[in-house]
């Protein structure tokens, strides 16, 4: 990588990082501030509330960036203990063995022998298809923005939904770059049709977020075949799964299959929802290998990968029983809280994720205040300019009870 070329990855970079606190601190810094008794412009504070601490005796119910609140799985934690005091190497080894589960996982051909360093250098060297590790999905994410944009053009998305490549992509240094963004069905869900004929020679992502988030609606089967084998061959189909593994037939509704058979498709996914490693920075890609071409010059690498997050990873894919339990949890969570909102006179989508998104009819800023003073922490829809909506995670049974006793107590007050 030349000097210019090292100088662009890092501005876009930079502007992606700068974009994404800069909306964390608009959004969502003033309803933390407002839960912990700290006045907005104490940032430090807000951070430490977001981030789990006891403001003040108080006990933030943080249920707005759709965590998993049963945490890690047991054995996750374990061996990230373990692996702890092995720090001083670096992960090559943690990273092999994790692509190798996933190369199982999803039917892939194994890596041949090589040293580590080629292996995590070039993990696409055992075959057209394959898998790429990221720190999140986030890096994922922002190395395709980048990647696939450097010519300008523009970026097919849905909204509301997570808008990280198209403000990554229309942010960056370079030639303009359009969003366009459309709206989604009336049930929550993407309008294929739409997303499709918005599509043009000048078109280089479509983004499907499968299950979208805010909402939480997932496509059908039919319906995600159609707009990823109908999608133009020049547009890279990018499918964020992030919430795919909350579905009890997530393997048929996937669009795995469709990665491993087409050059175009790139699904992306994360250990930070059911897996709850949110903190732990793991995800990883599966795609063809020129799509993995193009990205690897906007990646950090294998030096964005710690030993920790690869190993509880590694042993979180063996815990079924926890994903079943984590599964459960969220499919109660969803029930009780959409019978009670609806009963509120909420609107509810139908929902296959880690939150539910709720219509008001009316602003909901008052209550989300109201809620946060109580420490209540939940997202505004004004982050995806709806108003009069809100995502709500799921909880556990006593957290969900928390919620909706005072949501009942609240909505006729504001």
């Amino acid at each position: 990588m030349n000097l210019s070329r090292r100088l662009f990855v890092g501005c876009s970079a930079s502007v992606a990082l700068g974009s994404s606190l800069g909306a964390f601190a608009e959004e969502i810094l003033p309803t933390i501030a407002s839960a912990t008794g700290q006045p907005s412009a104490n940032k430090d504070a807000a951070y430490g509330a977001a981030e789990g601490d006891k403001g003040q005796g108080r006990s933030p119910l943080r249920i707005l960036y759709n965590e998993n609140p049963l945490g890690p799985s047991p054995l996750a934690v374990r061996a990230a203990a373990d692996m702890a005091g092995s720090g001083n190497f670096y992960p090559f080894a943690a990273g092999i063995q994790l692509i190798g589960q996933l190369q199982r996982l999803h039917d892939l051909p194994a890596s041949p022998d090589g040293n580590d360093s080629q292996v995590m250098r070039d993990p696409t060297f055992s075959g057209d298809h394959q898998i790429v590790l990221g720190a999140g999905s986030s890096e994922l994410l922002l190395a395709a923005a980048l990647a696939f944009t450097v010519e300008g053009g523009n970026v097919v998305e849905p909204a509301p939904s997570y808008e990280s490549i198209g403000a990554t992509a229309s942010r960056r240094p370079g030639p303009f770059v359009e969003r366009r963004q459309i709206p989604l069905l009336d049930d929550g869900r993407l309008d294929v049709e739409n997303l499709l004929a918005a599509c043009d020679q000048k078109t280089r992502i479509l983004v499907v977020t499968n299950p979208n988030n805010p909402t939480g609606g997932a496509l059908s089967d039919a319906a995600l075949r159609r707009l990823v084998t109908d999608a133009p061959a020049h547009v890279l189909v990018f499918v964020d799964e992030a919430y795919i593994d909350f579905l009890e037939d997530s393997a048929s509704r996937t669009a795995v299959p469709l990665a491993k058979q087409m050059d175009n498709v790139l699904v992306v996914r994360t250990f930070s929802k059911l897996f709850g490693m949110a903190g732990l920075r793991v995800g990883y890609a599966l795609g063809h290998k020129r799509i993995f071409d193009r990205m690897r010059h906007f990646q950090v690498g294998s030096l964005s990968l710690n030993a920790t997050g690869l190993a509880a990873a590694s042993e979180s894919l063996r815990d079924e029983d926890f994903q079943a339990r984590s599964r459960r949890m969220a499919a109660d969570s969803r029930t009780e809280i959409t019978k009670e909102l609806q009963r509120l006179g909420f609107r509810v989508s139908a929902c296959d994720a880690a939150c539910l998104w709720a219509d008001w009819g009316r602003p909901v800023k008052p209550l989300v205040s109201a809620l946060a003073e109580r420490g209540i922490l939940i997202c505004s829809g004004e982050r995806w300019k709806v108003p009069t909506a809100v995502r709500i995670s799921v909880a556990t049974g006593e957290q969900t009870s928390r919620l909706l006793n005072d949501i009942n107590d609240l909505v006729s007050r504001v």
